[in-house]
């Protein structure tokens, strides 16, 4: 099973980032890939050839640019699945979450592709990404987990060598 995370990064999944991105999947073929900052919009309709696509936008309630997460399945990989709904899903009011039940190869698998925006982005008086909260509600919806995503958890920890203001996502996960 080979599982890719990436960021999108500023600007999102644009037109040059998503046929990069197409090149990559047509080469290395990966069974899933979990990508954040997607930044699409909701009526664009985005297709990856030979792959399925759950995603969540950024909630307009959010009032800024940005975010959006997906999770992409290549269609040959045998995976039947179901996007987890989201009343289910869990919800920190600030981190977007998609997640999905996979079966593949007689196994059941919980996938989940997380974007947690950096302080300075959040909206003001809404619960913020905990490690405790967060990846716990990530956590309970099936028993086995590929959780990746960008959780702008800076920390000494693995910053090595950088200029680094640690923040406390980063110390919770420590």
């Amino acid at each position: 099973l080979q599982v890719i995370q990436l960021n999108c990064g500023p600007g999102g999944l644009n037109s040059t980032k998503r046929l990069e991105l197409n090149n990559f999947l047509y080469a290395k073929q990966p069974d899933i890939v979990l990508l954040q900052e997607t930044w699409f919009k909701d009526n664009a309709i985005h297709q990856f050839h030979g792959y399925s696509m759950i995603h969540r936008n950024r909630h307009t309630s959010y009032k800024t640019t940005g975010g959006g997460v997906a999770i992409l399945l290549r269609e040959s990989a045998g995976f039947t699945y179901a996007p987890i709904n989201e009343a289910t899903a869990p919800n920190d009011q600030c981190s977007d979450i998609v997640q999905a039940k996979l079966k593949w190869n007689g196994r059941e698998l919980t996938v989940t592709s997380l974007y947690n925006p950096p302080v300075s982005s959040r909206p003001r008086g809404r619960q913020g990404f905990s490690a405790d909260y967060t990846l716990s509600a990530c956590a309970r919806n099936g028993t086995n987990h590929i959780i990746g995503g960008d959780f702008n958890a800076h920390s000494m920890t693995w910053d090595l060598g950088e200029e680094v203001v640690e923040t406390e996502e980063g110390d919770q996960i420590v």
